[in-house]
């Protein structure tokens, strides 16, 4: 983008660059440094990097919680409620059907449901709907017992005893002599759906432009000196 810029200015300057007259072409020589040096491009460019480096510094500092980085990667994946009761691979093709349309093609929608599927089972979905029957004592995993009084799904048991549904796979794994995974998802189950490339592209373009467009000029003018 600066090299745009900079082919750009250097275009405006060439009726004075190809004078005759040495101290004219030196003073466009000058201005169009001046232009390439201290445009508001330069400032917005630095601005991006310095963003992404402070964005880089902070997500990394979130590290040192068991939850912050997954509260905030809670929004990262868009979901499709479920409306059967059906087995994980079945409704991730239903859902691929959904997302595609009806004139999708088999080997697309079986391919995207497998993805959803995979993303759905690694996100822990089968994990919160384990059914825990009532009188059934679990343990979490820094030891503590916990007797269920009514027969409840796993999800809402790890929410209310460790604060966050998505605990359910640990609390699972820690019980596992005393749990089963369900082979259906009942309704009220939400899948998980992949993200595209589509809307970081088009951020990535978007940015791009306003890069060029300050850079140009076009925005962030400076006032003229009074």
């Amino acid at each position: 983008m600066r090299w745009c810029v900079d082919a750009w200015l250097a275009r405006q300057s060439t009726v004075a660059m190809d004078s005759d007259d040495p101290e004219a072409k030196a003073k466009a020589e000058i201005e169009a440094i001046q232009k390439s040096e201290t445009n508001p491009g330069v400032l917005l460019a630095s601005g991006y990097i310095a963003g992404g480096s402070l964005a880089g510094v902070i997500l990394a500092f979130f590290a040192f919680s068991d939850t912050l980085p997954k509260d905030i990667a809670r929004w990262q994946y868009s979901t499709i409620p479920v409306t059967r009761e059906a087995t994980l691979d079945e409704l991730g093709k239903d859902a691929a059907r959904f997302k595609l349309g009806a004139s999708a093609k088999d080997a697309d929608v079986i391919e995207f449901g497998k993805e959803i599927s995979e993303l759905s089972r690694e996100e822990g979905l089968l994990q919160k709907w384990v059914k825990v029957p009532a009188g059934t004592t679990l343990k979490t995993p820094d030891k503590r017992a916990i007797l269920i009084d009514k027969e409840e799904f796993l999800g809402p048991i790890a929410q209310r005893i460790m604060g966050r549904e998505y605990f359910a796979p640990a609390l699972f794994q820690t019980n596992a002599n005393l749990l089963k995974l369900p082979v259906k998802l009942p309704v009220g189950a939400e899948l998980k759906i992949p993200g595209g490339v589509l809307p970081a592209i088009l951020w990535f373009g978007v940015l791009t432009l306003l890069l060029g467009f300050a850079g140009a000029g076009w925005l962030f003018k400076e006032k003229p000196a009074s």
